[in-house]
């Protein structure tokens, strides 16, 4: 996955960063994770930078990872509105979330059985 060029303000951790919330958005909770080495290979970075991105998301409660040994790590939790608020303060952008997330989509399931 090729990295935006319009991120050549952050550093590279932010870039990886903002790479990584773009592919956990495609998962769900409670879902298995890739490696850290098959996230590396796919946003082009080392391990050590993945692993730091996923604290940057982490710290602050955008995601949970629970690690189970051998079987692999899960997505525990993903505070969606968060996780959307942690991006678009990383891209600089003021338009909210648009991408396709579980999350929007049950609100937009909800707001459809309200009409």
């Amino acid at each position: 996955m090729a990295l935006l060029d319009t991120e050549g303000f952050l550093s590279q951790t932010g870039k990886v960063t903002m790479g990584l919330a773009r592919l956990l958005l495609h998962y769900s909770k409670g879902q298995k994770l890739p490696r850290m080495i098959d996230f590396a290979r796919k946003l082009k970075s080392g391990n050590g930078t993945i692993q730091e991105a996923f604290n940057c998301l982490a710290k602050p409660g955008a995601i949970v990872v629970e690690a189970h040994g051998a079987q692999g790590s899960h997505l525990a939790e993903i505070d969606y509105p968060l996780f959307c608020g942690i991006m678009q303060a990383m891209s600089g952008l003021s338009a909210p979330c648009l991408y396709p997330t579980p999350y929007a989509m049950k609100v937009s399931r909800q707001l459809y059985m309200l009409s």
